[in-house]
């Protein structure tokens, strides 16, 4: 990221999407909006990093999976909301 406010711009988009994704209904079942914000953090800290391999499905399903260690997301069930990410970040050229 190049400064603070790019960071908190980022945060908030993939906050966002992972909120409407809510894997584990918990926003639906009345947590705060900010029970994801650890995981989001990690996320938006391997953004920089982003490689063919290590795509932006695959981060957000180890980091799902390593913190809720009594689900195991795939990188294909965490497709859908890297791919909705990954398009709000591009309209900002951020991805």
């Amino acid at each position: 990221m190049k400064n603070k406010a790019q960071y908190e711009i980022i945060f908030e988009i993939v906050r966002s999407e992972i909120i409407k994704w809510d894997p584990y209904e918990l926003i639906q079942g009345g947590a705060p909006d900010d029970e994801f914000d650890q995981e989001i953090a990690q996320i938006v800290a391997k953004l920089e990093n982003i490689t063919l391999e290590n795509d932006l499905k695959t981060i957000i399903a180890g980091i799902f999976s390593k913190t809720f260690e009594s689900e195991h997301f795939t990188p294909i069930e965490c497709g859908d909301v890297a791919n909705k990410i990954e398009k709000s970040l591009s309209k900002i050229k951020c991805i």
